[in-house]
């Protein structure tokens, strides 16, 4: 899913269940919901290597210049 995909259906939830601006913000850590985690961080953006299933924040001395996703935790 690319970044403003995500963010339109976070928008629309907001915007039809406005309660939800006040619920704790969590990331599955499977498909089958085996593990949650609470994201604590800010989004920031860099770049993922999906063989390696790493992440190189922008402005890491690692990175390599190219952007290609956004973390949000």
């Amino acid at each position: 899913m690319i970044f403003k995909e995500y963010v339109k259906g976070l928008n629309k939830l907001l915007a039809e269940r406005p309660e939800t601006g006040e619920l704790e913000t969590i990331s599955s850590a499977d498909d089958e919901g085996n593990d949650f985690i609470i994201i604590n961080y800010d989004p920031s953006v860099g770049h993922f290597d999906q063989n390696e299933r790493g992440f190189t924040p922008e402005g890491d001395e690692d990175f390599d210049g190219v952007l290609n996703a956004v973390c949000i935790n």
